[in-house]
């Protein structure tokens, strides 16, 4: 574990498998090393200033996209970053199983039904039985390797498919049964694909600071590329979609919010780099988190509502929930929730240890993570803790809660603890 700035430590990516279907993403360009940027200083003054193109369409409106199923089909649960799971998580620390995958698990788990999917470093995606921890099926991505401290995740689709940010700047679409379907190649690392409400948008951001849209087909025929934009320079947030189709996308010390044509609204600035992605709360609020220890809540116009210090730095991106709450941890160990409507603090959750994770929480309000001091908690909606599990190692990787209720957390030991 580290004292100073935390490095991200992107890998080269080497070689592919033969593919059926190749579309470009984005421009070409050459791969670049990233860091997560430590400010020397805390800003004094906050600017946040908003610009706007010649095309721009204005306000975006509309609320956030609510999870699908009860599952965890995406990174935070939804394209926005919205909603507690369906299910009951779990109130002791019974560890039903854990097994140890071929490299660090940084993606954060994602499921549908009984069957989670679950990615390491190394390259590898697993298809795993929730029940058992058996593999049901892997998927070999190739020689590549994924981030070794960013965490994204495969998104599923109603009608089947595996969307899987893979090795070698491609996102491969699996069958349910792990046969590829179609694959986009990129220039950079792909983050978590973002799909609308109806199913029909698909949007795609790479590490690169490319970011372009898609029309998804039917009969998983290869999707129809319908935009692309260079945002100018490195990108860590996952892209986050609005019921409307507006696509709210973090990079450098900017968030973009582009209309579902690809047209952009408007973009605003703030003072330092941002490291998270947003989150879309219920009242339409975009929230997220900057390396000037701020979290924000910019509202669909594009205009600052409220700033919320931190006291910290924060590499968590915010999970949006009912009741207009928003949740998002520290490098302090906490875990805190805010009123998206006014930024006001509601609670905390406090551990130990950066927290680099999100948090993910059931239909009662219980709130579990685990940090980079190697320890998963879990905190009734009333703040009390129901449970600490000492497992050493660090975790980045964002936690899921199955259908059945089991807690899935993925460690950079490489191994896959199920929790309940």
């Amino acid at each position: 574990m580290t004292t100073g700035a935390p490095t991200r430590r992107h890998l080269a990516l080497l070689g592919a498998p033969a593919v059926l279907v190749t579309l470009s993403l984005g421009s070409c360009g050459s791969h670049t090393s990233g860091t997560k940027t430590h400010p020397s200083a805390r800003a004094g003054t906050i600017v946040a200033a908003q610009t706007r193109s010649a095309g721009s369409l204005g306000t975006a409106s509309g609320g956030p996209v609510a999870p699908r199923g009860e599952g965890w089909s995406t990174l935070l649960n939804s394209s926005s970053h919205f909603g507690a799971a369906a299910a009951d998580g779990p109130l002791t620390a019974h560890l039903r199983w854990q097994r140890r995958l071929e490299g660090p698990i940084v993606a954060g788990p994602v499921t549908r039904g009984s069957v989670a999917y679950v990615t390491s470093t190394r390259g590898a995606l697993h298809a795993i039985d929730i029940t058992s921890g058996h593999d049901l099926w892997t998927f070999d991505g190739g020689r590549g390797a994924t981030p070794p401290d960013l965490s994204t995740s495969p998104t599923l689709l109603a009608n089947g498919l595996i969307l899987w940010p893979a090795p070698d700047n491609r996102v491969i679409a699996l069958s349910p049964s792990g046969r590829v379907r179609w694959i986009i190649s990129g220039a950079g690392e792909p983050l978590t694909p973002a799909v609308d409400e109806a199913g029909h948008l698909l949007v795609i951001a790479d590490t690169m600071g490319h970011l372009s849209g898609y029309r998804l087909r039917p009969d998983n025929a290869a999707p129809l590329r319908l935009w692309t934009h260079t945002l100018g320079t490195e990108s860590f947030g996952n892209p986050t979609l609005g019921s409307d189709g507006t696509t709210y996308e973090t990079a450098g010390d900017g968030l973009s919010a582009f209309a579902a044509d690809g047209q952009l609204r408007w973009r605003l600035k703030i003072s330092q780099t941002i490291e998270t992605s947003a989150a879309v709360a219920e009242d339409g609020t975009i929230v997220f988190g900057g390396n000037d220890e701020i979290e924000y809540g910019i509202g669909p116009e594009g205009s600052v509502r409220w700033r919320h210090p931190i006291g910290n730095y924060t590499y968590s991106s915010p999970l949006a929930l009912p009741d207009d709450r928003v949740i998002y941890g520290n490098h302090s160990g906490e875990m805190t929730i805010l009123d998206a409507r006014d930024g006001h603090e509601v609670s905390i959750d406090r551990g130990a240890g950066q927290l680099w994770t999100a948090a993910a929480v059931d239909r009662h309000g219980d709130v579990y993570f685990a940090s980079r001091a190697g320890t998963i908690y879990g905190f009734d909606a009333a703040g009390r803790r129901l449970f600490t599990i000492q497992a050493g190692g660090t975790f980045d990787s964002y936690p899921a809660i199955a259908a059945d209720g089991t807690l899935l957390v993925g460690g950079d030991d490489g191994v896959l603890r199920a929790i309940g």
